[in-house]
């Protein structure tokens, strides 16, 4: 798929558009998820205040900050951001019997098909990706994940490097001539800068290559 029609479908899906050949969707605890008529499923962010709350955020501390330190070993045995992997296991359970094609999320989504698309082994493109895995070594099938992040969205620098967090699979980051303070965050922002060959860079016209 090409990454610009990936990034296309999001923001339709994050519109409502009634024209979406949509034939299965997901709306529980929090995780919102659509299939498409063609086995793409498409993860939608975090766009209510308790998917902060459950996924995101420790709330025991003031300021609420992001779950940094809480981590849970997944079924592989690999250790990831505890609030994510709640996330894509609550994705896992619905989108596996499905069998989906490819897999499209942004930001929390983005989060939770990192860790659904390798599980799979089925090609997945994730935008405003956050750091999700702790540890260094590869992760069995994440050669199928694509993460697209702008440089200057903060969402792709947490957790922190320092702490030991990474995303899975292959990174690549969109470079704007000035870039913004703040979030940057929303998929009109990716998509114009997907548009922008010079701001692209090497990123993949496609994906699967």
């Amino acid at each position: 798929m090409l990454t610009l029609k990936a990034a296309e479908i999001m923001q339709e899906g994050y519109k409502k558009n009634p024209n979406l050949p949509i034939t299965h969707a997901l709306n529980k605890r929090g995780v919102q998820a659509f299939l498409l008529r063609d086995k793409t499923v498409v993860v939608a962010g975090t766009n209510q205040l308790s998917d902060w709350l459950r996924y995101n955020l420790r709330v025991a501390t003031r300021p609420p900050r992001i779950r940094d330190l809480t981590t849970r070993k997944g079924a592989s045995g690999a250790i990831w951001h505890g609030g994510f992997l709640s996330h894509a296991e609550v994705l896992y359970d619905w989108a596996a019997p499905l069998k989906p094609r490819r897999f499209i999320g942004h930001s929390l989504g983005a989060a939770a098909v990192q860790i659904v698309g390798a599980s799979l082994n089925t090609p997945t493109i994730a935008f405003a990706s956050p750091r999700t895995r702790k540890g260094k070594a590869r992760f069995k099938g994440e050669g199928w994940v694509l993460n697209i992040c702008r440089i200057d969205d903060t969402v792709c620098h947490v957790p922190p490097e320092v702490l030991g967090f990474r995303q899975v699979g292959s990174r690549y980051y969109l470079r704007p001539i000035k870039p913004n303070k703040g979030l940057d965050h929303n998929m009109g922002h990716y998509i114009r800068l997907l548009k922008n060959r010079d701001a692209a860079g090497n990123t993949p016209l496609q994906w699967p290559r």
